[in-house]
């Protein structure tokens, strides 16, 4: 849990909490990774036991029908979600390599400019500003 909530995501909940309880309960139930330390943090912080039941309730009520529901469409599906999936996980792919492959090119201009210095580039060493010989 402390890998997770850190003493600046602790605070800043802790902030939430004393300005919007409600909402940020609601809000922590979706957060994969968060429900349970922001959950523990609002019984820690003092969050009465009606304001949680309440928060979490309301945010179930929108939850559960959207994710049962979404099983029960999509169970009839499930040979043309494979196919759709399959075509998912390649674009996904390209966009992964997209994005690898400009922010090395971003990493690459930025070193390269570092390196030539705030002046621009530099001639190279020993040719001066001598016209070559004929």
């Amino acid at each position: 849990m402390a890998r997770v909530l850190t003493p600046a995501r602790r605070s800043f909940v802790t902030r939430h909490f004393s300005r919007h309880g409600i909402l940020t309960i609601a809000l922590a139930r979706h957060a994969f990774g968060l429900r349970m330390p922001v959950f523990a943090l609002a019984g820690a912080s003092g969050t009465r036991s009606a304001t949680f039941l309440l928060a979490d309730g309301l945010s179930a009520l929108v939850s559960v029908p959207l994710v049962v529901g979404a099983g029960w469409y999509f169970a009839g599906h499930v040979e043309e979600l494979r196919k759709d999936v399959r075509w998912l996980e390649v674009a996904l792919a390209i966009g992964v390599a997209a994005v690898a492959a400009i922010g090395f090119l971003l990493a690459r201009r930025k070193e390269r400019r570092r390196e030539q210095g705030p002046g621009g580039p530099t001639p190279p060493a020993g040719r001066g500003d001598a016209e070559p010989p004929r």
